[in-house]
């Protein structure tokens, strides 16, 4: 009995005396390496309990002493609460703030800004504003397609045209305009900008010529929703918009000359950003010349 209680002794003394140690902070000593590790297996040996084994006791993690949890490794919680949340795509961001829409009540309203206008919450709302711009804005949208070939709004289609039976040497083919043509573009043997002009002429939605079909015709189309023109569009729209309603809605001399500043800057930006095809108003030497008309011929 005596000799039971002396081991017992032994053990608490050995467990005092390490709980007051500090931990080693040697570089050169690390429990991976055996060096502590091979005294605390001897210690622990001297600790076991009757009928207790060495595997079922478990052995501290890297860098915690036994019996303290001070600097020890603890167990990951790795429930779905735990898991860090996904870092949001930087580039997703930009493409959805790319693409936020824009109506006509944002354009009319940047008109009504150039005239230093209150804006309005509705292109119907019972307001002169309103009223004014709801009266010129699809007009004056399509006439500022028209006046230029904007890169955005030229399309092309290839078209199956009819023998009018004039005889040959003669425009007798004709060919139906697409429904949304504003105007068509000088037509080529190839339907491409360059290529070699033929003979054509307009009347009403019908373009007549001496070549059989199916022929390809460049057009300027009839593009209603904003977010399909080109930013300098949309800047010559707005001050063209404000030109219309200056007079009736100011009666400033002044604020009319604002707005017809603003247009001229917003269609000098237009040409020197390249977004106007060169060429592409209603008459050019090479077609106008190859129709018989020599007025814009230059030497």
């Amino acid at each position: 009995m005596l000799g039971k209680y002396r081991h017992v002794a032994h053990a608490a003394s050995f467990l005092r005396s390490r709980s007051v140690a500090p931990p080693s902070v040697l570089p050169d000593i690390s429990p991976t390496w055996g060096e502590i590790g091979s005294f605390t297996d001897n210690a622990l040996s001297s600790t076991l309990a009757i009928g207790e084994s060495q595997r079922d006791i478990q052995p501290p993690f890297v860098g915690e002493m036994p019996g303290r949890a001070e600097g020890g490794a603890t167990e990951r919680d790795l429930s779905p609460q735990s898991t860090p949340p996904m870092l949001t795509n930087s580039r997703s961001t930009q493409m959805e703030a790319k693409t936020m829409a824009i109506t006509p009540l944002d354009i009319a309203n940047m008109a009504l800004g150039v005239l230093d206008e209150a804006p309005v919450d509705s292109l119907d709302q019972d307001v002169k504003p309103a009223r004014l711009l709801n009266l010129h804005f699809d007009l004056t949208r399509e006439a500022e397609l028209m006046k230029h070939a904007w890169m955005f709004a030229i399309l092309a289609a290839a078209v199956a045209g009819s023998d009018t039976g004039s005889g040959a040497g003669t425009l007798n083919f004709a060919y139906e305009l697409p429904v949304d043509c504003l105007r068509p573009l000088p037509l080529t043997h190839n339907g491409e900008p360059d290529g070699v002009p033929i003979a054509w002429r307009q009347e009403a939605g019908l373009i007549y010529c001496d070549r059989s079909g199916p022929l390809i015709i460049r057009y300027v189309a009839n593009l209603t929703d904003p977010n399909d023109w080109d930013a300098t569009f949309t800047e010559v729209l707005v001050a063209a918009l404000a030109v219309k309603i200056a007079h009736p809605l100011t009666h400033k001399a002044a604020m009319i000359d604002i707005a017809r500043g603003a247009y001229s800057a917003a269609l000098d930006a237009a040409f020197h950003a390249n977004a106007v095809q060169r060429g592409g108003r209603f008459s050019t030497s090479s077609w106008a010349i190859q129709r018989g008309d020599n007025r814009y011929w230059r030497a």
